[in-house]
């Protein structure tokens, strides 16, 4: 089955349609609208005839919570993004007291298909992967077990036993690189990344944006560390970046490191250079005192807790990719920042990067409308989700680390799977 976005996901979930059918995929759940069970006699799934429930033919199983197994990229300790998804579990758990869960920490994605098969052979019926880097391990799983669930975070693939989930991070990125710009006196912004996938570059892109919707001489000095978790390398990069004048300072790893890092360095006027967290909501509390300003963060809870429902009920969709944008609401929204700090960030500052939280919720504003310029000097115009999603080019201010101008274009490194 091909995913094909819609590109206008303003004022509606966004979802994904069939553009065309594999061979067998009509063996699978069909999702017909129905009046009795009998209106569901000619379909199936793994072998049992649908019924007919909310006016939709489902499973059988409908009414039963899934026993979940969570595959985690790192430790749960690593106060990033895994830990994020914890959380997520935890709070279903809360909301779900007969819920079984369970999860498996650092899983290497060579050593993902062993586990899901002992996961599934344990009796856990749906498997939740939650990196990237379990695309392929899961789309085959899910092939040869059509009797269990499958949900995959930020994979954008569906089957007719796998779905997809992820909160638009892009739009706290925009948020997060505005209010960088704001409080940069060097007009100098440094990201520390992990691996260089269209997700990654998307928010790169996106903080970048929202700085030089304020500056347009911002920079952002970004750096690759080819792992998602490697606390060691995360610092010395940051050093590197703070070493070239960088005086706001931001990541897109799993760790908390380069917000350490900031935390411990002054620029060279004597300032405390200044860093904005990535993942949880504490991360400024708990690692950044001095010098964060505020943190751009995951919240899973709402989001899984709508899926549990949904195959609880067998309303359950796997077609549709679930890509949330925020919300007004940051109990409920699946991306947020932060409010700014009070001690280092201006009121007026605070009150214009926020007024932005309200014109994503409402659709009145997102990030990559409008005509874009790439940093070769290229117009990107009339850029939709699949864009989005295939997004291995950077734009306009986004630059090779350096310690004086003239600062040359950053370009994606090969293997981006992606348009250039």
């Amino acid at each position: 089955m091909i995913f094909k976005q819609i590109a206008n996901w303003k004022g509606a979930l966004v979802a994904a349609v069939l553009t065309s059918a594999a061979p067998g995929c009509s063996a699978g759940y069909d999702w017909s609208e129905c009046k009795v069970d009998a209106d569901c006699d000619e379909f199936e799934s793994g072998g049992n005839r649908l019924v007919c429930r909310s006016e939709q033919c489902v499973a059988p199983t409908a009414g039963k919570l899934p026993r979940i197994a969570y595959l985690y990229v790192g430790p749960v300790g690593d106060y990033g993004w895994t830990k994020t998804h914890d959380e997520g579990r935890l709070a279903l758990q809360v909301a779900f007291p007969t819920l079984e869960t369970t999860f498996e920490p650092s899983v290497a994605p060579a050593d993902a298909p062993a586990v899901i098969d002992q996961l599934i052979a344990d009796g856990f019926d749906l498997i939740v992967g939650t990196s990237h880097d379990f695309l392929s391990q899961m789309q085959s799983a899910a092939a040869n077990n059509p009797n269990t669930k499958f949900l995959l975070t930020a994979g954008f693939v569906t089957a007719p036993n796998l779905g997809s989930y992820m909160g638009r991070m892009y739009q706290a990125k925009w948020l997060a690189g505005r209010l960088a710009a704001k409080v940069s006196k060097t007009h100098r912004l440094g990201y520390v990344s992990s691996i260089v996938i269209p997700e990654t570059i998307r928010h790169i892109n996106a903080f970048t944006l929202g700085a030089r919707s304020v500056d347009p001489e911002a920079v952002v000095m970004t750096t690759f560390i080819g792992a998602w978790f490697a606390p060691d390398d995360e610092t010395a990069a940051a050093n590197r970046l703070i070493d070239y004048g960088v005086d706001v300072i931001t990541n897109g790893t799993d760790t908390p490191s380069t917000i350490e890092a900031a935390e411990k360095r002054t620029t060279s006027d004597g300032r405390q250079v200044l860093s904005i967290g990535y993942d949880n909501p504490t991360t400024c509390t708990l690692f950044g005192p001095k010098g964060c300003v505020a943190s751009a963060y995951y919240n899973w809870g709402p989001m899984m807790n709508r899926l549990i429902v949904s195959m609880r009920d067998g309303t359950w969709n796997p077609n549709v990719v679930v890509w949330d944008p925020m919300t007004g609401d940051s109990a409920t929204s699946p991306v947020y920042l932060t409010s700014p700090s009070q001690s280092l960030v201006p009121t007026a500052v605070r009150v214009d990067v926020e007024s932005f939280i309200q014109q994503f919720a409402s659709g009145e504003f997102d990030v990559f409308e409008g005509n874009i310029k790439d940093n070769k000097g290229t117009l990107r115009a009339g850029l939709d989700d699949e864009d989005l999603l295939r997004m291995c080019w950077f734009v306009d201010g986004v630059v090779e680390p350096a310690a004086a101008a003239p600062f040359a274009p950053k370009v994606a490194a090969t293997g981006c799977v992606g348009d250039p």
